[in-house]
């Protein structure tokens, strides 16, 4: 039964995942004052043991978030926006029994919060982020948003060496010892009209 529920949670929200608690939640905003914006999540990421145990171990979550707004066309040939990217990282302070939740944002200041217990850091990471763009008038007709956030366990040589665009052939072969868990989740299209 509580499968079913879960197969369910899936197919109602379009998040595809690999066997695990989490769901991609993305809707629209539908604000008067950005009628076409999209609101996303991840739902009970810490819930899972895995996670929260490597979290413990000293790797960093992170969650890699592609939006891409897209314009179908015509004859079925779309016209894809530039894509929107970001990430989240959420790692442990184990001496200081604390978590630190930072937002990256390419060409913006870190956004970084201090959470005491884990229970507030999961409450946090599934709260809605809205996303303010399109920043443009749209043309009339029909769009779509695709969502994706892709999860990984990172140990601290991969986290610099993305930082540092590389590292040595030593550390290659560390990183692929200690690799993480890894998990990719999609939400389906999200569609909306653009009225003339």
């Amino acid at each position: 039964m509580r499968r079913t529920l879960h197969l369910l949670a899936a197919l109602v929200v379009g998040a595809v995942s690999s066997a695990s608690a989490q769901l991609l939640l993305a809707r629209r905003a539908d604000t008067p004052t950005n009628p076409y914006g999209l609101l996303v999540h991840v739902s009970g990421l810490l819930d899972d043991k895995e996670w929260s145990d490597h979290l413990n171990k000293g790797y960093t979550v992170q969650l890699h978030w592609f939006v891409q707004l897209w314009h179908p066309g015509r004859l079925g040939l779309g016209g894809a926006q530039s894509p929107t990217e970001w990430d989240t990282e959420v790692q442990a302070q184990i001496t200081l029994g604390s978590y630190i939740y930072t937002t990256k944002v390419p060409g913006q200041v870190d956004d970084r919060r201090t959470f005491s217990t884990l229970d507030s850091l999961n409450a946090w990471i599934s709260t809605d982020v809205p996303l303010q763009f399109p920043a443009r008038r749209l043309e009339s007709g029909e769009w779509y948003y695709v969502v994706r956030v892709d999860v990984a366990a990172l140990t601290p040589e991969e986290l610099d060496n993305q930082v540092n665009g590389g590292g040595s052939i030593a550390s290659f072969l560390s990183n692929l010892v200690a690799r993480g868990k890894r998990q990719t989740l999609t939400h389906s299209r999200i569609y909306f009209t653009v009225p003339r």
